[in-house]
């Protein structure tokens, strides 16, 4: 992908972080056809569809429990990579060979469902809160870029 779709979609994803509801954190999650640079699917994190607006009912269970980022993914909301990959598996869209942006970068059980989703490059910020996933997906040859957001956004030109 060339610089430009990719601040597009790093633009986009963004935005749509801001459908969280979730008050810890606002994540969001694009998978991109390599062909066609358009989006197979996307996702943000957050309770379960049609559930309560937090993950504890009318509270943040991650907050409340003091749980590190990055760590007992069992609680809480469902992660953006998670949701993107679920979605496109609910509209029969595949993943295979496909591209992945992010604003954050992946944890590892994320790391775990992008590499078995087959998607084979990621598109994170630089300086995100773990390096856990980004060190399996390297393990597994998922490349993984690592993007300046502050070049990104403000000189699209000048990163990576």
């Amino acid at each position: 992908m060339n610089k430009r779709h990719i601040h597009a979609r790093l633009s986009q994803a963004l935005a749509l972080s801001q459908l969280s509801s979730c008050t810890r954190r606002k994540v969001a999650a694009l998978i991109i056809s390599p062909d066609t640079h358009s989006v197979i699917s996307d996702g943000y994190n957050g309770p379960p569809r049609k559930g309560p607006a937090l993950c504890g009912g009318d509270h943040c269970e991650r907050v409340r429990l003091q749980i590190t980022s990055g760590t007992q993914n069992d609680i809480g909301c469902y992660h953006a990579e998670q949701n993107a990959i679920l979605n496109a598996a609910r509209q029969g869209s595949s993943t295979n060979g496909a591209i992945l942006i992010c604003t954050t970068s992946p944890c590892l059980s994320c790391a775990r469902a992008i590499y078995h989703a087959g998607i084979k490059e990621i598109y994170v910020p630089k300086g995100s809160y773990t390096t856990k996933g980004i060190e399996y997906l390297a393990q597994y040859n998922v490349q993984t870029f690592m993007i300046d957001m502050t070049k990104a956004l403000d000189h699209p030109k000048t990163w990576p």
